[in-house]
């Protein structure tokens, strides 16, 4: 992964250098173009009309997503972030919108999940209810809640309120291996959840090592990076010095 080459700053301008290399960016070759990767969610790509690089975040396809066009095809821009930073998406996953906000391709956002872990993510609300998985009950004033599960469905019915149904709907859903961000009411499961995650932890120490691991690699190469341009920039401080030292001497021997 190679960092972005920043623009020359005039010497002594050392808090515009570390303000730029705080926002990180990678150059990938992605569908056979050369595109910069930035951890806002953009790109940098070169724009044939215009004749020159340009920086956009892309454009909002029928289903909430940004895409870009890339190599003569529409791309989704999540899965060009996801690559730049994480790596190449494991075969049979999807990138995921940890947040559940489309929109949001920052890569500390971005992860990869299987079609039915994704399924089990962040909360989406279908329905007049403002509750995941609840609808009316078959009993006058009841609710209930259905939830998908590898068998088919389940579901209960009984519950006197709305909040009441979508509370069994949350520890069912726990149960199935729903992630916490499909929850309902999160806050109120910190058991159940810290129970879940302990399980998973295991499985999951691999890929968080890796994704750790390369964090680190960007932070390093941040790190050589803004090394470089110091050294860079003082030595060109040194030398004008020299030559401003050397001209005075000139001006008082004319």
């Amino acid at each position: 992964m190679e960092a972005l080459q920043a623009e020359k700053f005039p010497a002594g301008e050392y808090t515009k250098i570390i303000m730029k290399v705080q926002e990180n960016s990678i150059k990938i070759k992605y569908k056979g173009v050369n595109v910069i990767c930035h951890s806002d969610g953009s790109i940098t790509k070169f724009n044939m009309k215009l004749g020159k690089p340009i920086r956009t975040f892309g454009r909002l396809n029928n289903y909430g997503y940004y895409v870009t066009a890339i190599n003569g095809s529409t791309e989704l821009m999540h899965r060009i972030i996801y690559t730049a930073f994480h790596g190449k998406i494991p075969k049979g996953k999807q990138v995921d919108h940890i947040n559940g906000d489309k929109k949001s391709n920052n890569p500390m956002n971005l992860r990869s999940l299987t079609p039915k872990e994704n399924c089990k993510g962040y909360k989406r609300v279908h329905g007049k209810y403002k509750y995941r998985g609840v609808c009316k009950g078959n009993g006058k004033d009841t609710f209930r809640w259905q939830i998908n599960t590898q068998d088919g469905y389940a579901s209960k019915a009984g519950y006197p309120t709305a909040k009441d149904a979508a509370l069994g709907w949350d520890r069912e859903a726990l149960r199935q291996g729903y992630l916490k961000e499909a929850l309902n009411f999160p806050e109120l499961m910190v058991d159940l959840i810290d129970k879940n995650e302990d399980s998973s932890t295991m499985n999951n120490r691999e890929e968080n090592m890796e994704r750790i691991q390369t964090q680190i690699e960007m932070i390093r190469s941040e790190s050589r990076l803004l090394s470089y341009r110091i050294d860079r920039m003082v030595e060109q401080r040194k030398r004008l010095s020299d030559e401003k030292r050397q001209l005075k001497l000139l001006l008082e021997m004319g």
